[in-house]
């Protein structure tokens, strides 16, 4: 069987955790969404928006290709923003390519779109905080375009996450 791509094993750990999941705070400083999970997740899972970030009413035709094309507002536009946000239920999780822009589809067809294309810093984190450190999960969108992965410890509670991935591959076994 081949092995998963990045942006495949990116989905496969993101979906389980964000799909279902419900917005329920923010975090300031770099600006974080907290969410309410919808899967029995050991943690808290979350999306930094560590770079130029949007949300779209409906899903657009062509997303931005990067930084440039997204309109930033002040602080304050972007933390109303975020809050915004608050109480919807994410239906799905997509990572796209070749720049790992991340794309969270709501169940109101809204969309958050976070930029994945930087050569000097991470774009985006998401995963799963506050947890113990077995159970810690990242997806880190890396400069250049590469994703990063901190995986939970096999036979951790948050290892259910890595099911579909041995599944798929049974070198990751």
């Amino acid at each position: 069987m081949t092995e998963a791509s990045p942006k495949q094993l990116a989905e496969s750990l993101l979906g389980p955790i964000l799909a279902g999941a419900s917005v329920i705070g923010l975090r300031f400083g770099a600006l974080q969404l907290q969410f309410e999970p919808a899967a029995k997740v050991c943690g808290e899972p979350y999306v930094n928006l560590s770079s130029a970030w949007s949300v779209f009413a409906a899903r657009p035709d062509v997303f931005p290709e990067d930084e440039s094309d997204v309109v930033e507002g002040s602080e304050n536009d972007e933390v109303l923003m975020a809050a915004s946000l608050r109480h919807k239920v994410v239906f799905s999780v997509e990572v796209l390519d070749p720049w790992p822009h991340l794309i969270l589809t709501f169940t109101d067809q809204s969309v958050l779109y976070l930029n994945g294309k930087n050569d000097r810093y991470e774009p985006w984190t998401a995963g799963v905080a506050h947890a113990p450190v077995d159970e810690q999960l990242q997806v880190i969108a890396c400069p250049g375009g590469d994703l990063a992965f901190v995986l939970p410890k096999a036979g951790a509670h948050n290892s259910f996450l890595l099911t579909p991935l041995r599944d798929a591959d049974p070198l990751r076994r």
